[in-house]
């Protein structure tokens, strides 16, 4: 039986959440860059991707928690976010 677009994208979706679920999701200052060289190598616009991943990210906050329902809610993006920054940046003082 061959699979439906609509299916393969379920089965996409249940892979991701699984993924999510097992490996956790890292929030840092490079996680754009992360998401933008992911979104090149699958060949979908940046865009897309982060509003897939802003879309999942209350149900995966609700299941760690163990909350019924969380709402993100966003603003604006920054024009210059914050860096990361190491621990050991503040022993040269």
């Amino acid at each position: 039986m061959a699979l439906t677009e609509g299916r393969r994208g379920q089965i996409a979706l249940a892979i991701v959440k699984s993924k999510f679920r097992r490996d956790g999701l890292r929030l840092s200052s490079s996680a754009r860059r992360e998401l933008g060289s992911t979104a090149y190598e699958i060949g979908v616009p940046i865009e897309e991707l982060e509003e897939f991943v802003l879309d999942l990210l209350p149900e995966m906050i609700g299941e760690a928690f163990g909350y019924d329902r969380v709402s993100v809610t966003t603003h604006g993006r920054r024009k210059n976010p914050p860096q990361s920054k190491s621990v050991h940046d503040d022993d040269h003082d």
